[in-house]
């Protein structure tokens, strides 16, 4: 584990080690804190509910967190306090672009109830215990639902952690299936180009492999390469025809009131390289495109082959 005012120097030194993306698959670390809250499954459709937790969250971590860490400056406890490590900012990398919080909250329905996940990524995961109690307490406390504050109910708390995603062959093609919408952007302009996705997803996967104590050897110059050459022969489908980035609603109901919430729909990708297989295999535990940490652009990877199966088990 990192200590005190530390954190950057941990990610600043995962520079010095270099690995292949497959590599960083086969190390790739997830601690999963998962809150289940009774009778609030109904709130699993609420757009913003992921945005409302994580303040709920970090309001939590905040009351429990040094003087210097809630001004926005390094912990200098040992180890770092949680909000430290989940709110502030700990420089940037690949010429100015902010690391990625470690971090993705999820929402889901069993029956009655709302399930939350939280994912860790890397060395975050060491700090599960104290991220799990702030959930909880958060939720506890209250979240906001449209103005607001509703407190939930706890009726279990579980912490597991898994280690590497594996790999698929996917030299014929790749479908991403979006379960949530993907929010790409230009600027302040969002636009559904599919290389700016492929671009985003392979820094934010660069991005998290540092919070693995290891960097991609393939540098960005490449990355963004390859991505424009996948993605201008890759394709948007919606139910049979291209997405067009305007409000919509899912099969499944889910909300897009407007179209800063993103885009749902399939994703078609033409032979990707073994180096973008395992980006696209890493990017369905760390999901894609903008306010990826708030549960947006969670994808299913499928082959081409299986995309019939895939529709008839729907």
């Amino acid at each position: 584990m990192t200590e005190s005012s530390e954190i950057r120097s941990y990610l600043a030194a995962g520079a010095d080690t270099s690995v292949s993306v497959a590599e960083l698959a086969a190390l790739w670390q997830m601690t999963r804190v998962t809150v289940c809250c009774t009778g609030a499954g109904h709130l699993a459709s609420h757009p913003k509910l992921p945005a409302r937790i994580r303040g709920a969250w970090l309001t939590a971590l905040w009351q429990t967190a040094s003087q210097q860490a809630q001004s926005g400056a390094p912990c200098p406890w040992s180890p770092p306090c949680a909000y430290d490590l989940f709110h502030n900012t700990q420089g940037t990398f690949r010429g100015g672009m902010d690391f990625p919080k470690p971090f993705v909250i999820e929402v889901g329905r069993l029956g009655a109830d709302l399930l939350v996940d939280l994912t860790l990524f890397g060395v975050a995961g060491d700090w599960a215990g104290e991220a799990a109690d702030g959930l909880v307490h958060g939720l506890r406390s209250g979240v906001d639902i449209q103005g607001t504050r509703r407190p939930l109910d706890i009726g279990d708390r579980k912490i597991a952690r898994a280690n590497g995603v594996p790999l698929v062959d996917l030299c014929q093609g790749a479908i991403l299936r979006f379960d949530t919408p993907v929010l790409v952007r230009a600027g302040d302009e969002p636009h559904a180009r599919p290389a700016s996705l492929l671009k985003s997803l392979s820094n934010r996967i660069s991005g998290l492999a540092l919070w693995h104590g290891v960097t991609l050897a393939a540098d960005s110059e490449t990355l963004d390469a390859e991505a424009e050459a996948l993605g201008a022969h890759a394709e948007w489908h919606v139910a049979g025809r291209p997405a067009p980035p305007k409000a919509r609603h899912s099969a499944s109901g889910y909300a897009r009131p407007d179209v800063t919430v993103g885009l749902l729909g399939d994703l078609w990708i033409p032979a990707p390289s073994p180096l973008f297989m395992a980006l696209l295999a890493l990017g369905q535990t760390a999901h894609a495109g903008g306010r990826a940490a708030l549960g947006l652009g969670r994808y299913r990877l499928l082959a081409p082959a299986h995309i019939g199966t895939a529709i008839a088990q729907e």
